[in-house]
């Protein structure tokens, strides 16, 4: 079957799917947010641990490793910065967020030259037979001669065709 770019887009996708991937946004926020409240005053602190109360509470949203999420704040207009206590440590999470990332682009460069440089299935299965299983089953060759169809006009002059003027 020729490949399409619809098609090698999919199987680029569905592989790199299948690719473990750990989440640094949520260890950051896990060390972010505890360090963060620290830093607010207690009667904010007990306002945000009360469910009915966190949504009164001013709120911005913090970015880390590209994923946001909101924290108490103060509305001033800057962004929150995170304290200074922990900053070493989301550092480390961001360089290995950013090493993560760098390696998962480099995959989806090497799979998506491989899927793009093939312009049959059959050519991507034999030089990828590991990855058989994302690229979609060979279709039956179509036939390309015309039905054999009798008494086709016969059938329809009987059912009252063309139809005389003035009657529909």
């Amino acid at each position: 079957m020729k490949l399409t770019n619809y098609i090698r887009d999919a199987f680029v996708n569905s592989v790199m799917n299948d690719v473990p991937t750990k989440s640094y946004a949520e260890e950051a926020q896990k060390v972010f947010m505890p360090a963060h409240l620290a830093t607010l005053p207690k009667i904010i602190q007990e306002a945000w641990a009360d469910p009915v109360a966190k949504h009164y509470v001013s709120t911005k949203y913090a970015a880390l490793c590209h994923q946001s999420f909101i924290v108490p704040a103060e509305d001033n207009g800057r962004s929150v910065p995170p304290p200074l206590k922990v900053q070493a440590k989301l550092a480390e999470i961001k360089a290995a967020y950013d090493a993560q990332s760098n390696a998962m682009s480099a995959l989806r460069s090497k799979i998506k030259g491989a899927a793009y440089a093939c312009t049959t299935t059959k050519q991507l299965r034999e030089l990828l037979p590991e990855f058989d299983r994302y690229l979609p089953a060979e279709e039956e060759k179509t036939l390309r001669t015309l039905p054999v169809v009798q008494n086709i006009v016969a059938d329809f002059v009987k059912a009252g065709w063309p139809a005389k003027k003035g009657s529909k």
